[in-house]
Formats: structure tokens, sequence, C-alpha cells
């Protein structure tokens, strides 16, 4: 059988494409590092638990006064582990909060030496240029490249959950419809996101993916010979009923997250 490249390349080419045109368009997001306005929260996290809320404006952290982001980051390590006393501005009403750091975790879940309360500032679009933009765009979409295929290493490893990782047609048009409803730059992101996604998953060694096709050639020029032709059928009945058995998987957690009372990845 014959390797699909140009639909490979065109799954990345799409994203790069997409990527380039957005930030070309709007610019490219950066955090605003001269507030203390609280952009976003990540879920579960110590500020979440306390009562911090996005758009809470910190004032201090434990008397010290709050003036840029650098401040907060800069105050939240070195007061370590403990408690902190933080002031906010809500709705032109200053409150104060008990919230306690923890060890900050890499996108895999995995303890990383830093202390976090679990907020992020806002964000502004700065301005680029088309070249400049074209850069980051082929940037995002190496990035989110390497991502993915690190994210195939830690299911393998057994450090990320299949049931939590993977997501099949009813979740991703569940979260299309999500960002669509946010604004068409969103949507542009989240196709680009799934375009690479399409590309990696299609060079994993799998017979019948492209990734399979170029295992079999490695392998033929390792060994100096054709592969017998009965051995890479029976390979790709093999992969088609691993792949079958894979969107089996998904359809099952994808049907499960929208029943009443289940979290978003149980």
């Amino acid at each position: 059988s014959q390797l699909s490249l140009p639909l490979l390349a065109a799954s990345l080419l799409l994203a790069i494409v997409l990527y380039t045109v957005i930030y070309a368009a709007a610019g490219i997001p950066v955090p605003n590092a001269d507030t203390t306005t609280i952009g976003a929260m990540s879920p579960g996290s110590p500020a979440e638990a306390a009562g911090l809320q996005v758009g809470d404006t910190v004032l201090s952290i434990d008397g010290r006064k709050m003036e840029k982001w650098e401040d907060l980051s800069r105050t939240v390590q070195e007061l370590g582990a403990k408690a902190l006393t933080i002031e906010i501005e809500r709705d032109r009403q200053v409150s104060t909060y008990q919230v306690t750091p923890a060890p900050a975790k890499d996108p895999f879940g995995e303890p990383v030496d830093r202390l976090i309360i679990g907020i992020m500032p806002t964000q502004q679009m700065q301005p680029v240029s088309v070249p400049d933009a074209a850069y980051y765009g082929l940037m995002q979409t190496w990035n989110l490249t390497k991502m993915f295929f690190l994210t195939m290493v830690k299911l393998v490893q057994g450090t990320l959950s299949f049931s939590e990782s993977l997501g099949g047609p009813i979740l991703i048009a569940k979260e299309a419809g999500k960002q669509a409803r946010q604004g068409l730059i969103y949507l542009s992101f989240f196709i680009a996101f799934i375009s690479v996604n399409l590309a990696v998953l299609n060079l994993l060694p799998i017979p019948v993916l492209d990734g399979g096709h170029i295992a079999f050639f490695l392998l033929e020029a390792v060994l100096g010979r054709p592969i017998d032709t009965k051995k890479i059928e029976f390979a790709q009945k093999v992969g088609m009923l691993l792949l079958i058995l894979l969107m089996v998987f998904v359809f099952y957690y994808d049907i499960r997250r929208l029943l009443p009372g289940s979290s978003p990845f149980s």
C-alpha cells in the first residue's frame, strides 16, 4: 500500500496556515505583565478552592503590595508553602482570602520544583508582521506536534490515563461548538489543534496508518529484503482491529462524559 504523505503534509500545513493568518490578523497572545488582575484560573487550584475568581485584582500578599504580575509570582515563591493572606479587589470591594500554594505540575501531571496558587494573568494581543506570524505559526505547530508525541509516550508508560487523555468524534463536536460560540478565532485555533493531532496519530507505528507503512519500509531497509506479503496483510488486519477497538473505547468514554453527574474525564 502507498503512503498518504500529501494528506499528512496537508494536515500540518493547514495548522501552520491557520495560526499564521490568526497571528497576522489579530496578533499573538502575550501575558499582561503590568497588572495583577486574574485572567484565568486552573480548575481545582488552591486559588479556586479558596474562593478567588477570574477578574479579581490582587492588591497584596501577606502585606506586600502587588503592582505587577512579576511581584505576585516572586512573592509566592519567596513565602513558600504556607497559608498566604491575599487581599483582592472585586467589584470595587476589598476582601481577603487564605490561600496555600501547591507544587506546580507540568502538562502531563508530573510535579515541578515550583510553587503556584493556580492563577494566570490577563492576556493582550501583540501585533506582529506577516513573516513573524508565519514563524510563530510554524513554532506553534511544531510545539503541538512534540506535545502530542510526548502524550503518546506517557500513555504507553502509564503516566497518563487513556480515559482522561483520549476523545472521539462526540467530544470533538462538543468542543468545536463551544469554541464556535466564543468566536471565529477560537474555532480556528481548535481546527489547527485537531489538524496537528490527526497528523501525529497518522504517524503512529500501527499497520494501516502511515506510521505503520514507514515502520515496514524501515524494517525492510534493515533486513535488506522485502517483508513477506502475507505477514504484512496479517499485521494490517491486526492494526485495523486495534483501530476499531480504539474507536469503541473513545466512543464509550465520550458517551460517559455526556451522562448527568459525570465529570469531563471520568
